[in-house]
């Protein structure tokens, strides 16, 4: 009785389809958590600016920064003003977790990073008559500019490519 084999033409083949196969499908994977992360950021930049206007709205005035200490922890007027007749407690405003955030070095304070592992970038209108200017505060006439000049804050992550100021940016005045 003779056994029947395949040819090695014949298996040459389906290994060429199942390579053409997986590059189709890890192709659809890397364009899908391109995606994923995109979507991320902007809802975190949503959840960022959102605790940004809970804390104006409690304190008064807009937060200096994005941090933990600002938005993550519970604070009062005393605490901000540093005046001791006001008691009430608010916040915190944002959850600060493992995956979202990390150290800045300086007393155990806390930055959010977006999901490429860079720092979201926060800028409130006072700031545009500060002098000097803060450092990556936009340039005068683009949209983010605007939106700060017209009295609102700007949150915005510098996108998959990491770099400031550039198309695939993510913010809140897109």
């Amino acid at each position: 009785m003779k056994k029947q084999a395949f040819t090695l033409i014949e298996l040459l083949v389906v290994i060429g389809i199942l390579i053409v196969l997986m590059a189709l499908i890890s192709g659809g994977g890397v364009l899908a958590m391109k995606k994923s992360k995109i979507q991320k950021a902007q809802t975190e930049i949503m959840n960022v600016l959102s605790a940004v206007n809970m804390y104006r709205s409690d304190i008064g005035i807009m937060p200096k920064d994005a941090t933990l200490d600002r938005l993550g922890k519970s604070l009062s007027k005393s605490m901000i003003f540093g005046v001791t007749d006001y008691s009430t407690i608010f916040g915190p405003y944002f959850e600060f977790k493992e995956n979202n955030s990390r150290d800045t070095g300086s007393n155990s304070n806390k930055e959010l990073i977006d999901p490429w592992g860079n720092p979201y970038h926060y800028f409130y209108p006072a700031q545009l008559n500060k002098t000097p200017a803060p450092a990556g505060l936009p340039a005068t006439g683009t949209s983010s500019y605007k939106t700060l000049d017209n009295g609102f804050p700007i949150v915005f992550s510098n996108g998959p490519d990491g770099n400031m100021y550039t198309d695939d940016d993510i913010g809140t005045w897109k």
